[in-house]
């Protein structure tokens, strides 16, 4: 929308959405128990079977709230069972329930839930991960992206669609290498012309075994500490303040 709208020569402007930093604050260390975090419906369109595909390989559990109303749980299990994955032992996880996924001889785990959570323990989960990943192919603004930021979490992100209005290499840890496809998962996308970003799954895997290397966690650190500020920035209420100027500069050229 936004391209076909700068192609016509008309002005474009993207508001931010924002989150509650009260409840998304900062938190200054994760739990001592590393472990990864990725939020989302379950789509192909957020990189969820790419997360699936490369973590057999990465040394940290990733704890995955991937409830979809429109996707039975069935669906995500043949998904991890056609790659190999086994399930194990249930797992709870400030008072979520997850099913342990795992690859014999592999040393990865993926922690799935279902279920749609309360927000307490959403917020729980994702404020004490050492870090966040969404590898999605194209996003309006990945608002769990955005909390688990505001919580201070570092995040590995793709550099594409919404999320560009606030990732940066200062604030983030980019996947920045792409192959363009046509948008199609033949549940919700079944596009003939309509494009995304998929991330390349080598560099994807690679930037992730990088940060979640014991060796690197002074860079996580820092990230941490570099997004400090982060919920004040993108709170809600600054959402409603640039609202309210774009309106007021529309009244007044009309």
């Amino acid at each position: 929308t936004r391209q076909n709208a700068l192609n016509a020569d008309i002005p474009v402007s993207a508001d931010p959405e924002g989150v509650d930093e009260r409840l998304f604050s900062h938190q200054v260390l994760p739990a001592s128990f590393p472990y990864a975090v990725n939020v989302g419906k379950f789509e192909k369109r957020k990189g969820h079977l790419d997360i699936i595909d490369i973590w057999e390989d990465i040394d940290m559990p990733i704890f995955c709230l991937w409830a979809n109303q429109f996707v039975p749980p069935h669906i995500i299990t043949t998904e991890l069972a056609q790659r190999g994955w086994k399930s194990r032992e249930s797992v709870n996880q400030f008072g979520i329930s997850f099913i342990n996924f795992v690859k014999p001889g592999k040393q990865g785990s993926i922690k799935v839930c279902f279920n749609f959570v309360p927000q307490e323990n959403y917020i729980k989960l994702v404020k004490n991960a050492y870090l966040g990943v969404f590898p999605y192919y194209a996003e309006g603004w990945n608002l769990p992206l955005c909390e688990a930021m505001s919580c201070g979490v570092p995040c590995v992100a793709s550099n594409n669609t919404g999320p560009q209005e606030y990732i940066n290499k200062d604030n983030c840890f980019i996947i920045d290498k792409f192959t363009e496809e046509l948008a199609v998962d033949n549940i919700f996308f079944r596009s003939k012309e309509a494009t995304w970003m998929v991330p390349d799954k080598k560099w994807l895997k690679i930037v992730v075994a990088n940060v979640t290397n014991p060796d690197q966690s002074q860079r996580v650190i820092d990230m941490r500490q570099s997004l400090k500020n982060f919920g004040a920035n993108y709170s809600w209420s600054n959402a409603a303040n640039v609202a309210v100027k774009r309106l007021n500069d529309i009244v007044k050229e009309l």
